[in-house]
């Protein structure tokens, strides 16, 4: 009797151990799945969220977690169900149910801090500047995870984004708005010397106004604060957006003047620019909207040459600089400039500077020469996307009618 008792346990045990073989077989199938799906919807995490994984709840294979792409669930469906497996569902498609009705903002101070955490310590990953269109996603305490017209992504203290339903969205898009084309103004609460200061505003902020007067645009903030805006530090938005055409003279027109501006790790504005977003707001500056990073910005563009030949660059192009690649690791874009002609480039690197990649000029600089990775030209691309085509923005078929 004994022996068979022990028998029986043995049994139990290898059906046991051959069950939970199957789950762990069974789990690591499904995890390849996610992985897949994630890299295929959501392949870089700084513009999308696909944070799912699987956990067992009694015995059940159950996927958690959250994602902004819910092209990403619905393949990830599919695929289940042509295998014929069933898991329970805990994945949550944001935006959260509290903020469906009202997910859009725009950005109502001069430069509002987006970071990689709901943290003030948390590292800078870029800025957004006054007027910017934002979508929100969640909440932490006193953060918004946000989502910039780049599709960048980072934690903003709610306080500085006015929040719309879609209503009040499609009004701002299409209200009368101007644009800041000075590197620095200041927003008046009257004209005149004394005039208190309603609030800063940098290059590329966007204000709605009601008319233009004794030199002065009457504007209005997202939050309903109002003012008075120099008439010669902006333009009308829509006038300029239809007769923008982006040159490369004008490109780096725009760019000299902010010689000499700060750096600032992930500061995308004229009060601090990081390499990309030194790059990326000169571009804005003349309609186009290019992605945030040096290594997102490489992708976009039209290949000018992976050599410093100065007989095949043009003013305009942007240059690459980082890691180069080996037989085990793909080249990785770290740094960018924007190209002068007559051999030099302009780029913020400690300040915004000049510097030539001809070793005979006394600006010649030696460790980006040596890091050059690939030249790219945005100006004769017309896939990379431009303003006036951005439903973030505008209504296109507002634009599309004047034009």
């Amino acid at each position: 009797m004994k022996r068979n008792y022990s028998v029986l346990i043995l049994l139990f045990t290898l059906g046991l151990i051959l069950t939970c073989t199957h789950c762990r077989r069974g789990d690591e199938d499904l995890q390849a799945l996610v992985e897949d799906i994630g890299h295929r919807f959501a392949p870089d995490s700084r513009v999308a969220i696909w944070s799912v994984k699987i956990e067992r709840r009694h015995g059940t294979p159950t996927l958690t977690g959250e994602t902004t792409v819910p092209q990403a669930v619905e393949a990830l469906r599919d695929s289940l169900e042509a295998r014929g497996q069933s898991v329970q569902w805990d994945v949550r498609v944001l935006p959260v149910p509290a903020y469906r009705s009202t997910p859009f903002g725009v950005v109502t101070i001069s430069v509002t801090n987006l970071r990689g955490i709901p943290d003030r310590g948390g590292e800078l990953v870029t800025q957004a500047i006054l007027g910017t269109p934002v979508r929100r996603y969640k909440r932490n305490d006193y953060w918004d995870l946000i989502q910039t017209p780049d599709g960048y992504l980072g934690w903003v203290d709610r306080g500085t984004i006015t929040w719309m339903d879609s209503t009040e969205f499609t009004r701002w898009r299409q209200s009368l708005r101007c644009l800041v084309t000075v590197p620095y103004a200041l927003v008046l609460a009257d004209s005149g010397d004394t005039a208190e200061t309603v609030s800063d505003a940098v290059a590329g902020s966007l204000l709605e106004y009601s008319t233009v007067r004794d030199g002065y645009w009457w504007v209005r903030f997202p939050d309903g604060r109002t003012g008075k805006l120099r008439q010669s530090d902006a333009v009308d938005f829509r006038s300029w957006l239809r007769s923008s055409r982006p040159m490369p003279d004008q490109l780096l027109l725009t760019a000299k003047r902010f010689r000499g501006f700060p750096y600032l790790w992930g500061g995308t504005s004229t009060k601090g620019f990081d390499c990309s977003g030194f790059t990326k707001t000169v571009y804005f500056l003349q309609g186009w909207l290019l992605p945030r990073d040096a290594s997102q910005q490489v992708t976009v563009g039209q290949l000018v040459t992976r050599s410093v030949d100065f007989e095949l660059l043009q003013p305009g192009d942007l240059l690459f600089f980082g890691r180069k690649a080996t037989a085990d690791e793909p080249e990785h874009a770290t740094h960018v400039g924007l190209y002068l002609g007559n051999t030099e480039f302009i780029h913020s690197s400690g300040r915004v500077k000049i510097n030539s990649l001809d070793s005979t000029r006394a600006n010649f600089n030696q460790y980006r020469y040596d890091h050059f990775l690939q030249a790219r030209r945005i100006l004769s691309d017309s896939t990379v996307p431009v303003l006036k085509r951005q439903e973030w923005y505008v209504q296109t078929t507002e634009v599309d009618r004047h034009e």
